[in-house]
């Protein structure tokens, strides 16, 4: 298993080269990261690779025996190691389980940066992790050791293909990228309808039936402009509700103008507009 060590936190990452069952000594003993660096500077314009292991990090408490037993029912082969603040309490946390699941592949996963941070998110979720794991999926990032671990090796036989593994994910964001365009597609043809048929609205308002998505809790939800007018002071996150910004993570708010009018602004493209009177 390639990946990269050293006893600093930004200089001096060495590659190294170590068999799986061997992992735990790295992990007791150096910094260790699976981005492979050009001149050991752990920095995401000198990465030249990312290692074929897979590192997720449980810090919210998440049992270590559930993950454990999820591996092993999914015949993967995989490294369990506890943090150094395994069974501590942290600032505002109390003492739980926190622990790392390290997943050999067949093959280095070497992904521009983007690509692998939605690969991430489609491995965890494939292993039914996705809810439990720390969202934080930048490949430059590198964990402290712990000399005082608890390791579990869980040993299957069978290890991930990652080419297999690729193949699959590039025709899940294939269906993704389908399905986002066919309700751009709807929101473009209502947007066309309800404004065809406001005669009398601003040139930035919208009608008070536009529907807006609303963020609530990990989710969506539509409702129309009007259904906000509770909104006083405070600012409620929406997705940008213009058909040419294709919002997929919400970027907008609603609130209060200074002058009381309820509004709609983008941070990301500037999108502007208020509730009409129609």
């Amino acid at each position: 298993m390639r990946l990269s060590v050293s006893t600093d936190i930004t200089y001096r990452f060495k590659e190294v080269n170590v068999p799986f069952l061997r992992l735990h000594e790295i992990t007791s003993s150096v910094n260790y990261s699976v981005g492979i660096f050009e001149g050991g500077h752990r920095h995401r314009d000198h990465m030249k690779g990312v290692s074929e292991l897979f590192m997720f990090d449980f810090d919210d408490g998440y049992p270590l025996e559930e993950t454990r037993k999820r591996m092993l029912s999914l015949g993967i082969t995989s490294l369990v190691v506890t943090s150094k603040s395994h069974q501590k309490e942290k600032k505002d946390k109390p003492s739980c389980d926190r622990y790392r699941l390290l997943i050999p592949l067949t093959s280095p996963v070497n992904l521009e940066f983007g690509e692998y941070q939605l690969f991430y998110d489609y491995l965890a979720d494939l292993l039914g992790i996705l809810q439990n794991i720390d969202k934080t999926k930048d490949p430059t990032r590198f964990f402290f050791p712990n000399p005082n671990q608890q390791v579990h090796y869980l040993l299957t036989g069978k290890v991930l293909d990652f080419p297999v593994l690729y193949k699959n994910f590039g025709a899940v964001q294939e269906m993704k990228q389908a399905e986002e365009c066919k309700q751009q597609r709807k929101i473009k043809k209502r947007y066309k309808k309800e404004t065809g048929r406001t005669a009398g609205l601003k040139r930035n308002e919208l009608p008070r039936t536009t529907l807006i998505e609303v963020k609530k809790g990990r989710g969506l939800e539509s409702v129309p402009f009007e259904d906000l007018e509770y909104i006083t002071s405070e600012r409620v996150s929406v997705r940008c509700p213009s058909p040419t910004h294709p919002d997929k993570d919400p970027s907008a708010f609603v609130a209060r103008h200074k002058n009381g009018s309820l509004m709609v602004k983008c941070m990301s493209c500037d999108y502007l507009a208020y509730i009409g009177d129609v």
